[in-house]
């Protein structure tokens, strides 16, 4: 892994970081570190007991209400989280303003180079903003807390160039697709850790960038790394591979000829290949559809048409959906027969009463997951991008944008 974004940043980061090889531990720096509400009040707890005081100063802590919502006592656990997270001088991410990776992206807090310790698989959000992200556990993040650093066992890097060009109707959803469905079998065994290359990557939307690196959980990837880029204005410090940079493995993929995908109950095919089976509903936002460009597309196309099943739309931060009212695109969706939904994580975190009926065809947007409390009782769960997801809206089955076009005009 010589020469790579990852040894690079490990070193900037280290003191003992002299040869970084896979399989090894080695001590890091962490620049930023975040709680969610599931793991936070042990950490408290245990700050409360030894009286350690933390040493770290950029800590979030993020109402997710994913762990507490169905309890008995969760305002007050809700309560006691703000009131500890007010006291070591924590920056709470409230989750009815919008999802914490879209907060913390709004204050503009992530810088190239940088390291993110969070217990929450969708840090790797980030990733576009060319720094490293850190899934870990509540040990490690007690340590970080009370010590500024995180002992980090060293993955096995590989290379994916992203080359061609991109279709109309094919975004960062499609793409994140492909690779999973390409890619998924080296990791069953062992985690990889995916440093993007290419000339696609420059004219992909920040928006397509983000959506990617969202779904590295779902290959069970280490992280995903990106160089420096213009749609950041990191250009001129952010830090680079080398040329001759060292990896275990490269991939190399033309996306010039990629197709609408869609994910069904895991199984990645071609839209094409399951046109016209009926859906029950449609949920488009929070982390992958809510973004404001995203309100922009349906906007535009819900102007011309109206749903035909119950649809729900979730902006991904308060912030934005503040912009929307202004630009006026939530008019139109509204019209059209959609559900505006309060800015929060939505379906995979059973948010907002958010519970599908037991043995519904359920269509996201999302990140591919569903809550623990309705995952057991969903017949089938298609994922797929905001393109295909508001044409099937329209339709009430399966289609492409393209489909659902090409049927209008017919």
């Amino acid at each position: 892994m010589k020469g790579t974004i990852f040894e690079k940043i490990i070193k900037q980061h280290s003191s003992n970081a002299e040869n970084v090889v896979s399989d090894e531990v080695i001590s890091i720096r962490i620049d930023n570190l975040l709680l969610p509400d599931n793991c936070v009040m042990p950490i408290f707890e245990l700050l409360e007991y030894t009286k350690i005081k933390p040493v770290h100063k950029n800590i979030y802590v993020a109402l997710t209400n994913f762990h507490y919502q169905y309890e008995q006592n969760y305002s007050i656990n809700q309560r006691k989280i703000i009131d500890y997270a007010k006291k070591y001088n924590f920056q709470v991410l409230e989750n009815h303003k919008g999802i914490w990776n879209i907060n913390l992206l709004e204050l503009n807090k992530i810088a190239s180079g940088s390291t993110f310790l969070v217990r929450d698989s969708t840090v790797n959000f980030f990733a576009p903003l060319n720094n490293l992200n850190i899934s870990s556990g509540i040990q490690d993040l007690f340590k970080s807390i009370t010590t500024g650093y995180h002992d980090y066992l060293i993955p096995e890097i590989i290379k994916v160039n992203l080359e061609g060009t991109i279709q109309p109707n094919i975004n960062g959803k499609n793409i994140a697709l492909l690779l999973k469905k390409e890619l998924s079998s080296l990791t069953q065994h062992r985690p990889y850790l995916i440093e993007f290359s290419g000339a696609l990557l420059p004219k992909l939307t920040a928006n397509d960038l983000f959506t990617l690196s969202l779904h590295h959980y779902t290959m069970n990837r280490a992280a995903f790394m990106f160089p420096p880029l213009p749609q950041f204005n990191n250009l001129k410090n952010g830090v680079y591979p080398d040329a001759d940079a060292e990896y275990s493995k490269i991939f190399n993929f033309d996306l010039s000829k990629t197709t609408p995908l869609i994910d069904v109950n895991g199984y990645i095919s071609e839209v094409t290949e399951i046109s016209g089976e009926k859906i029950d509903k449609v949920y488009i936002g929070n982390s992958v559809g809510g973004l404001l460009d995203d309100l922009e597309f349906l906007a535009k196309i819900l102007s011309k048409h109206k749903v035909s099943v119950p649809t729900y739309i979730i902006p991904a931060s308060t912030k934005i959906l503040e912009q929307a009212v202004v630009k006026d695109y939530i008019r139109p969706i509204i019209e059209a027969g959609c559900t505006l939904i309060t800015p929060a994580t939505g379906l995979c975190s059973a948010i907002n009463d958010i519970i599908p009926v037991a043995g519904e065809k359920i269509l996201a947007t999302g990140y591919n997951d569903l809550s623990v409390q309705v995952r057991e009782i969903i017949k089938d769960f298609y994922n797929c991008s905001i393109d295909t997801a508001v044409a099937t809206a329209i339709k009430g089955e399966i289609t492409t944008l393209n489909q659902l076009v090409r049927s209008i005009e017919g």
